[in-house]
């Protein structure tokens, strides 16, 4: 995800988060001032960035897969049936 893909996929993107504020690839490099070579240099770092952040949800869905189903597991039939109903008042994650 380099260069020209890049650009179609994080033109805008927030890369990065703290209270409330955010930046994106476009304020950073304006407010910066960088250079060509540190323009490149920044996309690179954060397209490892947002793949690493990628990879953490998935693992954290995986968790979150392997709780719910070792919490299934040991649920009566009806149980299991209340629980699906407490949790699909939970807000999507």
């Amino acid at each position: 995800m380099r260069a020209g893909l890049h650009e179609q996929l994080h033109r805008n993107a927030v890369y990065w988060r703290g209270g409330k504020d955010e930046f994106s690839y476009d304020q950073l490099k304006r407010e910066l001032k960088l250079t060509p070579d540190q323009s490149e240099r920044l996309k690179t770092i954060l397209d490892d960035f947002v793949k690493y952040h990628q990879d953490l949800e998935a693992q954290i869905e995986d968790v979150r897969a392997t709780g719910r189903n070792r919490i299934l597991q040991m649920l009566t039939p009806d149980q299991r049936k209340r629980f699906e109903q407490l949790s699909n008042q939970l807000p999507a994650q």
